[in-house]
C-alpha cells in the first residue's frame, strides 16, 4: 500500500456502499431537465429504486394576484403549472414501472439551497439534475444551480447534459487519482456496475508526472474494487496540455460511455472558486451524464 492514497486502501471486501435506493430528481422547464427525466427512468428501472420528483416554484409573491394566463404572458410560473410539471414527470416514471412521488417547493432561499435541503430531508442516495440549469439571476452569476448543488450536496449528484449522446448506462468510465473522493467514486461505480450488469473503464489521467503518485497501483486498486468481471479496460495516461477533464472526456467518448463517474475533492468554497477542478470543468464538457461523488459520501 502507498501511504496517503485512500484508493489503495480499498479492496473488494471494504467496498460496501449502502446502495442507491432513493433517488431525488430535480426538474424545471429546461431541455436539460427533460433529458434528466429520461436518464432517471432508465437508471431507476435498472436499480429498482424509488424516485421523488421535486420542483422549486420561482414565481414572485405578487404572482398570487394574477391569473394563470397573465403569468404565462409575462413568462412567469404559476403554482398550477408547477404542479402539472411534477405530476407529468411522476406519470412518466410510473409508466416505466418506477415507483415515484412528487412535490413542489416554494419556500425561502435559492433554488440550489432548497434542492440541497430536500436531498437531506429525503435522505436521498442520489440526486439527479439537469446540467447547468439556469435559475434566478444571482445564481446565474455564480455558475448556475447545478454547479452549486454539485459542490455542496451531501450525496452523489448525477448531472445530465441536455444534449448528451444517448449512451448505454451499462458502459461507465470512472476517473481515479488516489483522492478520497475518487475512492468513494470507485465504490459507487462498483455497486452500480454490479446492479446494472455494466462494464467499467478505469482511467487515471495525470496532469503531472505519471510516476509521481504511482498511477499504476492506484488504477489497479480501483479495478480490484470494481471486480475483474466488470472491468472492461484500465487506462493510465498523461492528461496533456488540455488537462485531466478533457482527457476523461476523450476516454468517455472513445468508450461510448453512458456515464462518467468522478470524485469531488473536499475543498473550501474559496479554494473551489480560485482553483476550479476536474468535476467543475466536466460540468461544461462531459459528453454523457456525469456522476460526481463527494469524499464523505456514505459507503
Amino acid at each position: 500500500m502507498v501511504p496517503g492514497h485512500p484508493a489503495l486502501a480499498l479492496d473488494a471486501a471494504s467496498a460496501q456502499p449502502d446502495g442507491v435506493d432513493r433517488v431525488l430528481l430535480a426538474v424545471d422547464w429546461s431541455g436539460h431537465a427533460e433529458e434528466a427525466v429520461r436518464v432517471t427512468a432508465d437508471l431507476a428501472a435498472g436499480l429498482g429504486a424509488e424516485v421523488r420528483v421535486m420542483h422549486v416554484l420561482e414565481a414572485p409573491l405578487t404572482a398570487s394576484v394574477y391569473s394563470r394566463e397573465d403569468l404565462e404572458r409575462r413568462h412567469l410560473e404559476s403554482a398550477e403549472a408547477a404542479s402539472e410539471l411534477v405530476e407529468r414527470t411522476v406519470a412518466r416514471l410510473r409508466e416505466r414501472g418506477v415507483g415515484a412521488s412528487g412535490c413542489v417547493l416554494s419556500g425561502n432561499g435559492t433554488t440550489a439551497s432548497q434542492i440541497l435541503a430536500e436531498a437531506r430531508e429525503a435522505e436521498a442516495d442520489l440526486l439527479v439534475i439537469g446540467a447547468l440549469g439556469a435559475s434566478r439571476w444571482r445564481e446565474l452569476l455564480v455558475g448556475g444551480v447545478a454547479h452549486a448543488v454539485v459542490q455542496l450536496a451531501p450525496c452523489p449528484v448525477l448531472v445530465v447534459p441536455g444534449r448528451a449522446a444517448r449512451g448505454d448506462l451499462r458502459r461507465m468510465v470512472v476517473g481515479v487519482d488516489g483522492s478520497a473522493g475518487a475512492a468513494r467514486a470507485v465504490e459507487l461505480a462498483a455497486e452500480l456496475a454490479g446492479r446494472l450488469c455494466a462494464q467499467v473503464m478505469v482511467v487515471h489521467a495525470s496532469d503531472g508526472s505519471l510516476a509521481e503518485h504511482e498511477p499504476d497501483a492506484v488504477a489497479a486498486a480501483a479495478a480490484a474494487v470494481v471486480g475483474r468481471e466488470r472491468v472492461a479496460a484500465v487506462r493510465v495516461r498523461a492528461a496533456g496540455d488540455s488537462g485531466v477533464a478533457d482527457a476523461l472526456r476523450s476516454e468517455a467518448v472513445e468508450f461510448a460511455a453512458g456515464m462518467l463517474v468522478v470524485g469531488r475533492r473536499g475543498r473550501s468554497p474559496l479554494q473551489r472558486v480560485l482553483l476550479g477542478g476536474v468535476s467543475e470543468r466536466l460540468l461544461h464538457i462531459s459528453p454523457c451524464p456525469l456522476l460526481v461523488v463527494p469524499p464523505d459520501a456514505r459507503g
